[in-house]
């Protein structure tokens, strides 16, 4: 046991000694820096410019159904005001309504309408649209109730159409054109944070990040066994005394990065009950390992196994779940996942 600690310490100093190690945590920390500074993005974040090239019975209307929205709605004077406050950032998006729009509703002529603003920066403009849309057809459904009550009954008058309204206005405030059914996509429990990885929080990137690092940190480590000290050290030992050694090494290279990756967890990530999360961090270690060592065995040229990193990696992040959930389309692999290092901190 003594000498088996004395060699871990040995490898443990070799490692600290390793530009890569500092390279590494040192990108691990500037990533969770990153990522702890991103906050989804909320509704009510959402600024929307809103200007009227003319006015109107039309905009009252328009605005109304627009102060229902969930998005916060400014409005501009004109629409070159609008534009400046779009591009200095003051305004995410806009909308410019055209003139007469009372007229080019009654005549169906209201393609081409209404301008909308953005950047290229801008990624929520089509729900924002949408979002749109859907109240100016609200707004536009009086006058158009107006036009084909006249055209659909012969005496139609105001209180005919005050009583179509208020019907119009019942069906568009109800929930009657939908039923609700919220389930969890192949799973019993919707809640289940694995069901969609895309909306995964902050805190599941963070721990994605740190695992990739530590699997990393083992996995480019022990390349140093094609060459150097390491090979020559190992060339000195048989089968089994040779294994123990490679183990060593890897534990050693994985355990200043696991540590700094835990404290990182306990600032950014969810860390929960923290006994669970240490036995994580070891099962991580323990699954890299084996990952390594295996590949270490199939490959014997150094070339190739530094070639291997970005392939290895890449398997690791999407079938680890990190980015995409991919069992919604392949089942099976909601069970093969746990083979992989990085799912194990997730």
């Amino acid at each position: 046991m003594s000498g088996t600690l004395m060699r871990l310490l040995i490898n443990l100093r070799s490692v600290l000694k390793s530009g890569i190690l500092y390279v590494t945590i040192a990108a691990m920390l500037l990533i969770c820096l990153i990522l702890s500074g991103v906050t989804k993005k909320d509704n009510y974040d959402i600024r929307v410019g809103i200007a009227y090239e003319d006015i109107s019975e039309f905009n009252d209307v328009l605005t109304d159904e627009l102060r229902k929205d969930a998005y916060t709605y400014n409005m501009y004077e004109d629409a070159e005001d609008l534009k400046q406050a779009v591009v200095s950032g003051k305004a995410d998006y806009g909308f410019i309504i055209g003139k007469d729009m009372i007229d080019r509703i009654s005549d169906d002529d209201t393609d081409s309408s209404v301008e909308f603003v953005t950047t290229p920066f801008a990624v929520y403009g089509e729900v924002v649209k949408e979002s749109f849309a859907q109240s100016f057809i609200a707004a536009s459904s009086e006058y158009i109730i107006k036009d084909e009550a006249y055209k659909a009954f012969d005496g139609a008058d105001d209180k005919l159409i005050a009583k179509l309204n208020k019907a119009n206005e019942g069906y568009l405030d109800s929930d009657l054109l939908f039923d609700v059914n919220i389930i969890g996509a192949n799973s019993e429990d919707p809640t289940d944070k694995n069901t969609d990885r895309i909306n995964a929080s902050v805190s599941d990137y963070v721990r994605a990040v740190i695992a990739a690092a530590v699997f990393m940190m083992i996995f480019a480590v022990y390349g140093r066994k094609y060459k150097g000290d390491i090979k020559a050290i190992a060339g000195c030992m048989d089968g089994g005394r040779r294994t123990a050694y490679y183990l060593s090494y890897m534990s050693a290279s994985a355990i200043p990065v696991a540590i700094a990756g835990f404290i990182m967890c306990l600032i950014w990530g969810r860390t929960g009950n923290l006994l669970i999360l240490l036995l994580k961090f070891i099962g991580l270690i323990i699954l890299s390992m084996i990952w390594t060592y295996i590949t270490g065995i199939l490959i014997k040229r150094e070339a190739t196994y530094i070639a291997l990193i970005p392939v290895v990696m890449g398997v690791q992040m999407v079938f680890g779940f990190v980015f995409i959930n991919l069992h919604d389309y392949m089942p099976i692999l909601n069970v093969l996942k746990y083979i992989f290092p990085v799912s194990a901190l997730l």
